[in-house]
C-alpha cells in the first residue's frame, strides 16, 4: 500500500492559516466508509465535493497520529470552509495526492469500481 502526503497552509478563515500534513492511507478510507456507513464498493456514490472534505478531515487527523502530535481538532464545517477558500491550485495539489494515494499499483477508487465489476466465485 502507498500512502499520499502532503504538508500544506489550509485557510482557516481569510486572513489566518494553519500549517498541516494530509496523511492520505487506508485509514481515511475506513474512516469514511464507516462515517457514511457505506461498504468499499459505495464510496463512489459520494459527492466529490463531500469526499473530498470528508479524505481531507481524516487524512489531517491521520497525519497528526502518524506524526505523534497532538490534534488540534478541526471540525468537518472547518475543513469545508478551508476547502472553499483555498485557491484551485492547492486543491489540485491536494487532490492530486488524494488520487496518487494507491495500493498495490492500482487507486482505491479503480479497485473499488473491479470489485464491483467482478462476479462471485463459486465453490
Amino acid at each position: 500500500m502507498i500512502d499520499g502526503v502532503i504538508v500544506e497552509r489550509l485557510p482557516v478563515n481569510r486572513l489566518l492559516r494553519r500549517k498541516v500534513k494530509l496523511w492520505f492511507g487506508m485509514y481515511v478510507w475506513q474512516s469514511i466508509a464507516e462515517a457514511k456507513d457505506l461498504p468499499y464498493e459505495d464510496l463512489g456514490t459520494i459527492g466529490n465535493e463531500d469526499l473530498i472534505c470528508q479524505a481531507m478531515y481524516y487524512a489531517i487527523e491521520y497525519g497528526a497520529f502518524k506524526d505523534r502530535k497532538p490534534w488540534r481538532r478541526m471540525s468537518i464545517g472547518t475543513v469545508r470552509r478551508s476547502y472553499e477558500l483555498m485557491p484551485q491550485k492547492q486543491l489540485q495539489r491536494i487532490v492530486d495526492c488524494l488520487v496518487k494515494s494507491k495500493i498495490g499499483g492500482e487507486t482505491i477508487l479503480n479497485l473499488l469500481s473491479d470489485d464491483k465489476k467482478k462476479p462471485a466465485q463459486e465453490k
